[in-house]
């Protein structure tokens, strides 16, 4: 599991971008918004894949979690 948040109050909503597998997730802070897009890569082999996210803030710098359990 991949999992990123921004630290505190929040309100969360996502979606996929339309016609692809880009999870599209936006949280509204107090202070922020924060946006992530997450997509599963082609894997190279059997026994790994490539996983990659973007984490974005819009106005200015927010503190994330981010938590990776394989």
């Amino acid at each position: 599991m991949f999992c990123v948040s921004p630290v505190g109050r929040q309100v969360w909503d996502g979606y996929y971008e339309p016609g692809t597998l880009i999870w599209h997730s936006r949280w509204v802070t107090t202070d922020e918004v924060l946006e992530c897009r997450d997509v599963l890569g082609f894997p190279s082999d059997q026994h790994g894949l490539a996983l990659l996210g973007r984490v974005e803030a819009c106005e200015r710098d927010v503190r994330v979690r981010v938590r990776f359990d394989a």
